[in-house]
């Protein structure tokens, strides 16, 4: 399990290496930046760590389980939220995030 380095009050932080992650590549290829993770505890006790990338208002984050499980979110405002699956998946939607948006 990653550890978190220089958490704040809430436990986000920096992963050591977030490029380790199997989407990481996918999503730095498209121009998203890695911003923090942050560890979520479900209510069975088991315990992910959530990676975000950012680019602009636009956030990926992606949960570090062997699923590839992402999703992604424009601004916090707004409440556009989608979930997807795996790396193809995830490609498909930035591109199609970056035309719909102009993201250059």
């Amino acid at each position: 399990e990653p550890m978190i380095q220089n958490p704040n009050s809430s436990g986000q932080g920096l992963d050591p290496d977030p490029a380790n992650h199997p989407l990481h590549a996918t999503i730095v290829s498209l121009g998203y930046v890695y911003s923090h993770s942050t560890p979520v505890t479900h209510l069975d006790g088991n315990r992910v760590i959530h990676h975000t990338y950012k680019y602009g208002e636009h956030n990926v984050s992606i949960i570090d389980v062997p699923a590839l499980i992402w999703e992604t979110s424009t601004s916090c405002a707004s409440g556009r939220h989608w979930t997807g699956l795996g790396a193809s998946e995830l490609r498909a939607h930035l591109a199609s995030k970056r035309r719909r948006y102009g993201l250059r």
